[in-house]
């Protein structure tokens, strides 16, 4: 059971970037809106980190707030690698903290359930086929970032919450199908035309043609 959660953590940071490539090969209409979910996702996720700093369940743990709470991944991976190598568990440690370390106290909101929800929400609108999978998916990642002692419930419902607000605003701002085409029809009434500089040819076809001199007209000479 161990195992099964660490790989599903870990398969978070392979996931989104899998779902990029399926969405630009077979849903290339709907690219965009994959996108803006999973950056917006992320953004918001990262703002609230620095916002509103959490300390996940492990953490909580290691301090005495939580007696009984340890984070089962890096027990488990001490213990694998440890008995591989002599060095093996120093050099995750040392992996870790170039890594993991920089900000501890970001639980607050879970962007692995954030992002992992919002690959369903894109699923269920425009790749129907994927979209139980990921939902599974969903509930596979939710239940293993609590056993590793990652999250709480109440990250887990912040990122799901962060994901549908952007999810909305991509939406919004970016329409596919019929509406898609005509808020682009729109924008570009907006914006002028890229003016293309003038070729000599050009020039001299519009100036305007000279006028003649009356017949019979001399011009007279002016006095020294």
């Amino acid at each position: 059971l161990d195992y099964l959660a660490i790989a599903t953590h870990w398969s978070f940071f392979v996931t989104p970037h899998a779902g990029a490539v399926v969405a630009f090969v077979y849903y290339r209409a709907a690219f965009r809106r994959y996108v803006g979910l999973m950056v917006g996702t992320m953004w918001l996720g990262l703002t609230l980190f620095f916002l509103l700093p959490t300390a996940p369940p492990w953490l909580a743990g290691e301090t005495g707030d939580l007696p009984g709470v340890t984070r089962v991944m890096d027990a488990t991976i001490r213990d694998v690698l440890g008995d591989a190598t002599e060095s093996g568990a120093a050099t995750y440690d040392e992996l870790y903290k170039a890594l993991g370390e920089p900000n501890s106290v970001a639980a607050m909101p879970s962007i692995h359930m954030g992002i992992t929800f919002g690959m369903y929400l894109w699923a269920r609108s425009h790749a129907r086929r994927l979209a139980l999978a990921l939902l599974a998916y969903c509930g596979l990642m939710a239940a293993s970032l609590l056993y590793l002692g990652e999250h709480y419930v109440a990250d887990e419902l912040a990122g799901i919450t962060g994901a549908l607000l952007v999810w909305a605003g991509v939406r919004w701002y970016f329409p596919v199908g019929e509406a898609g085409a005509a808020q682009a029809a729109r924008r570009q009434r907006l914006v002028p035309a890229e003016r293309k500089p003038m070729s000599l040819e050009r020039m001299i076809i519009s100036l305007p043609p000279m006028k003649s001199r009356p017949p019979g007209r001399k011009a007279l000479a002016k006095p020294l």
